[in-house]
């Protein structure tokens, strides 16, 4: 009884507060079981493997960077020892192709001595080479055409360049016979090949031109290559063709263009390019007067695989003709891989263009009348065949007048006033420039 009052009185009365008790301490089991040392222990031995793996890591990437170095190096040591072979390989095949050559004897092995000098020389002492042995195979005497009664002019063009904007000059040099008044104009531009000739090598063909045509003859020194590449020839022989055209003679005259050789291509591109801007108010052409025009530029056209090998003027013509499309075009880069077989004919994009090769155009249609002469033992006749047959088939069989020469006359005769033929050839083309311009 007495321990269960005591028991009774323990019990807290309604609405009374409990008694507070003392808080327990905490009870920390992990530091008690040694928990925290092992994982502080753990972390350690984390961090110490991580660092020996970047360690490895870095070394394997700085053993990967010099193994990709020492892969380059090798890589550029076999590049050089393969350009280097190739090199001896492609020196071994031109030495075995001169021999081949040299033994053949001839015109080829004339031919290949001559390249051989050539190969020698620096591009600038070529280009002077070519032009300094042209000017002298022009040295001429007078003829009975020139000396007759005709006005020669010097004159200039100012052209304005369309890429920097700045300003060139154009020599011209006009030839007209006495007492013709505002004459129709025709604009002559020069040929061998691009290169070499200007307005005093071809003074009699445009003097002798002149007097059998009963028009005004100007001639034109276009800028040549290899210091003015193509199109600036081009841009220069069509800008003096608007330049008379707008009048700057002194008169609004009737028009044609003429050339012999490279030049005849450039009066037939000119021609082209007057047809695709006619709508723009582009000079109006009547007549082209072509003497065995170049008009196709690849060294795989008709008449460069025609080459005859014991024709000496082929073999001559024809490496002449290589160099110039050489200088002509833009400059080649070098690939290391286009120049394997010198024996393979290299036709590029810029050839097949109709303004450098006017016979690839796609059509001859709406072109001017044309006259066209040539030898028939010139390289270049092959191509001039083909271009009289296209005028005839796709601008009418009037469209054209075709006089081919027999041989032996040779490239370049219409300038020479010492050959026969060079009479016949100028006073038909006179005959019928003169019937187109004023008929």
């Amino acid at each position: 009884k007495i321990l269960r009052l005591k028991t009774r009185s323990a019990v807290v009365a309604p609405g009374a507060m409990a008694p507070k008790r003392a808080p327990k301490e905490p009870v920390d089991v992990l530091a008690r079981k040694g928990y925290y040392d092992e994982m502080t222990n753990t972390f350690e031995e984390i961090n110490e493997k991580r660092d020996i793996i970047e360690k490895e890591i870095r070394a394997l990437l700085e053993e990967r960077d010099d193994l990709v170095k020492t892969i380059a190096e090798l890589q550029s040591q076999l590049d050089a020892v393969n350009l280097s072979n190739k090199a001896s390989l492609k020196a071994q095949r031109k030495t075995e192709r001169v021999l081949r050559q040299l033994e053949a004897g001839g015109a080829v092995a004339r031919a290949a001595l001559r390249k051989l000098l050539l190969s020698r020389m620096t591009l600038e002492e070529r280009v002077a080479k070519v032009r300094e042995d042209f000017r002298l195979s022009c040295n001429w005497p007078s003829s009975p055409v020139s000396s007759q009664k005709l006005k020669r002019t010097d004159l200039t063009m100012k052209r304005q360049l369309t890429n920097d904007g700045g300003e060139i000059t154009i020599p011209m040099r006009s030839y007209v016979a006495g007492g013709l008044e505002q004459p129709p104009v025709i604009v002559f531009f020069h040929g061998e090949s691009y290169v070499a000739g200007d307005l005093d090598t071809h003074d009699w063909i445009c003097s002798a031109l002149a007097q059998l045509s009963s028009a005004m003859v100007l001639s034109v020194a276009y800028r040549q290559p290899p210091e003015v590449r193509y199109p600036g020839p081009l841009e220069d022989a069509y800008g003096a063709l608007c330049w008379v055209a707008e009048g700057n003679l002194g008169w609004t005259p009737t028009l044609g263009v003429a050339g012999d050789a490279s030049g005849g291509g450039l009066a037939m591109a000119c021609t082209l390019r007057a047809r695709k801007e006619a709508a723009a108010g582009a000079p109006d052409i009547r007549v082209q007067v072509l003497f065995y025009p170049w008009v196709d530029v690849r060294p795989t056209s008709q008449s460069m695989q025609s080459c005859q090998e014991d024709n000496d003027l082929h073999i001559l013509m024809q490496e002449d003709l290589a160099f110039a499309s050489e200088v002509y075009g833009p400059p080649r880069q070098a690939t290391g891989e286009e120049d394997d077989d010198d024996d393979e004919p290299k036709v590029e994009d810029w050839m097949k263009v109709e303004e450098v090769s006017p016979l690839l155009a796609n059509s001859l249609q709406d072109l001017p009348r044309t006259f066209l002469a040539y030898a028939a033992d010139d390289l270049l006749a092959p191509d001039c065949r083909s271009l009289a047959i296209r005028l005839r088939k796709e601008a009418g069989t009037e469209a054209v007048h075709e006089l081919e020469l027999p041989g032996p006359l040779g490239p370049g005769f219409a300038k020479d006033p010492t050959r026969a033929a060079s009479y016949a050839a100028l006073a038909a083309a006179g005959a019928f420039a003169s019937g187109v311009l004023t008929g």
